[in-house]
């Protein structure tokens, strides 16, 4: 997993099995090259553990509950820029309209609630999970006529079954999974209408890996920290901030708009593919390759099994850096896309789970590009396309008029 030494000085989430726990920031790298499982679709996924447990002066209980209370208790940075990850009103002014909505009959192998994420904690350690892939969860409450800040189901690889407890409407995006109400298809990328009672069924994908489920009115569990995004290591968010289980029951807001029963047109569908190209601006470490960075620019890798919401471990050619140089460095902040090269040389996509690392990066994917990394499955192929800085920002240009194109089709759709 792509986590190198950690000596930054905020609180660091430690997890083992099941058990979650604060610990305080350790000035020396731990001797004790413990293993952490972490739960993944594809596999389980082994890691060091590079965090010293000697500080730790209570239960792990405890001392979650004690970093959750200060963290609470102090707003993010630039708390203004973040916005509410749904509607602007808050929780507390919408409780007159919760309704169960939906009940878990089949979990699926990794199913949870995500929104667009938990900004303004990292430097407590705390990641900012959310969806995976953007642009599906973002048009799949465009459809459903919700904010595109609301919660949604983030599906992986396969679905779960789901009774309909109040009448609403649904939509599916993302990876292509068959799609069934009362064993009836239904479109993907298309709003349709659900009754109490009927039973939606989300099968195994044929190509790609998250689904994204959308709920008129949006999954309104409780915020934590201003999202009510599912960080599963860390107990945080979400139902309890774990796995769907069978049984579990989710509340939904009445859509407060005329429903949108929305369709995509199929032009604008992301197409999924085996084999992948991901635009990459050089470094930051990029100084600490020569032939590596060349290589990494003109081979093709393959997702190997260790593919989670963390990160993606890539097989394929060995990436060596410079003799003169180390690949492991001062621990610094990780961004979602930093591609970190680890002393085996298999490179590593980072994800939306981890905020700091100590290997060198050689490159950086494109924000835009990790939608395709988080559809990408264990022996698809991907290749490294070399982009500056201004490249970057026109592909966010093109995302963002996309994305307003998309707006303007769906109100026109509304009755």
């Amino acid at each position: 997993m792509p986590w190198g030494p950690v000596r930054h000085r905020a609180a660091c989430v430690l997890t083992a099995g099941t058990t979650a726990a604060i610990v305080a920031p350790s000035t020396k790298r731990s001797r004790d090259e413990g293993v952490r499982t972490v739960p993944g679709p594809f596999a389980a996924v082994k890691s060091p553990a590079w965090y010293s447990v000697t500080n730790l002066a209570s239960s792990p209980q405890t001392s979650l509950r004690r970093l959750r209370t200060r963290v609470l208790a102090t707003p993010p940075e630039n708390e203004s820029s973040h916005a509410p990850c749904d509607d602007p009103r808050s929780s507390a002014r919408r409780k007159d309209h919760l309704m169960d909505i939906l009940r878990i009959l089949e979990p699926g192998p990794f199913t949870t609630i995500q929104d667009r994420g938990r900004y303004g904690y990292q430097r407590y350690g705390i990641p900012i999970s959310g969806a995976l892939d953007k642009f599906a969860y973002r048009v799949a409450n465009l459809l459903v006529g919700n904010p595109e800040t609301s919660a949604v189901l983030e599906i992986t690889f396969a679905g779960p079954k789901l009774e309909v407890l109040g009448e609403t409407a649904l939509a599916v995006t993302g990876a292509d999974v068959p799609v069934l109400v009362n064993n009836e298809p239904q479109d993907l990328w298309t709003a349709f209408e659900v009754r109490p009672g009927d039973v939606v069924a989300i099968r195994p994908a044929r190509r790609g890996v998250r689904a994204y489920l959308s709920v008129a009115g949006g999954i309104l569990v409780p915020e934590v920290m201003g999202s009510r995004s599912t960080y599963v290591n860390g107990r945080l968010g979400g139902l309890d901030g774990r796995l769907l289980r069978k049984g579990d029951i989710l509340p939904g807001g009445s859509p407060t708009v005329p429903r949108a029963l929305g369709k995509l047109p199929d032009e604008l569908r992301p197409t999924l593919s085996n084999r992948i190209t991901l635009r990459a601006i050089p470094g930051p470490q990029e100084d600490f390759f020569d032939e590596g960075l060349e290589l990494f620019f003109t081979d093709t890798f393959t997702v190997s099994a260790q593919a989670d919401r963390m990160g993606y471990r890539l097989d394929g050619p060995t990436i060596t850096g410079k003799v003169e140089m180390t690949t492991s460095i001062i621990s610094e902040a990780s961004v979602p896309g930093g591609v970190q090269v680890p002393p085996d040389g298999r490179p590593i996509i980072i994800l939306g789970e981890q905020t700091a690392g100590g290997y060198a990066k050689i490159a950086t994917v494109i924000a835009q590009d990790l939608d395709l990394v988080a559809q990408a499955r264990p022996g698809d192929e991907l290749r490294f396309m070399s982009v500056d800085p201004a490249q970057a920002r026109k592909a966010h240009q093109a995302l963002i008029q996309k994305l307003v194109h998309i707006r303007s089709l769906v109100r026109s759709s509304r009755p």
